[in-house]
């Protein structure tokens, strides 16, 4: 995908990365000396050994965990303080510019489908289905400016080798 980020370590040995864009998935050990956090203009993730994919679209931030735990601090929240809450393996979270929105379900099987080559939505909002779309399309597609449309839901399995990725350019 079109994933845009940063790392960085400090004096403190922390390890961070900055995600701007797009979609990573992490599988990192739990390290107490070593802490791995993931920023976003959202809010933050600390690893407490864990597989997880985090990703950035449409102004906002998802969270979905395959293995192990993470800890989440909405944006603007002391790291120093208590996370606001611990996902475990099968939760997900979304956030964005109005904090954290409630933890939801996901299969644990399904957790970055990107990178066995599928792009998967599961009742996902259209114009973040469009955004997702458009990580692997030469020409991207637009989205009318329709409320209605905006309020469209998707559901499709596609295996993205069965169309034209950016691979193939």
């Amino acid at each position: 995908t079109q994933s845009r980020s940063s790392a960085a370590s400090d004096v403190y040995k922390r390890q961070t990365v900055h995600l701007a864009r797009g979609e990573a998935r992490f599988a990192v050990a739990r390290d107490a000396e070593r802490p791995f956090t993931v920023s976003t203009d959202w809010g933050r993730v600390r690893v407490l050994g864990t597989v997880f994919t985090v990703s950035v679209r449409e102004g906002r931030m998802r969270l979905a965990v395959a293995e192990g735990r993470v800890a989440v601090w909405g944006a603007g929240q002391d790291e120093a303080a208590a996370p606001t809450t611990v996902l475990q393996a099968g939760e997900a979270i979304e956030a964005d510019a109005r904090g954290l929105g409630p933890r939801s379900s996901v299969d644990v099987g399904e957790v970055a489908d990107w990178r066995q080559g599928w792009l998967v939505f599961r009742n996902t909002r259209l114009p973040e289905a469009v955004a997702r779309w458009n990580d692997y399309l030469r020409q991207p597609l637009q989205l009318a400016d329709d409320p209605a449309l905006r309020e469209l839901r998707a559901v499709s399995y596609t295996h993205l080798r069965a169309h034209e990725t950016r691979e193939d350019i």
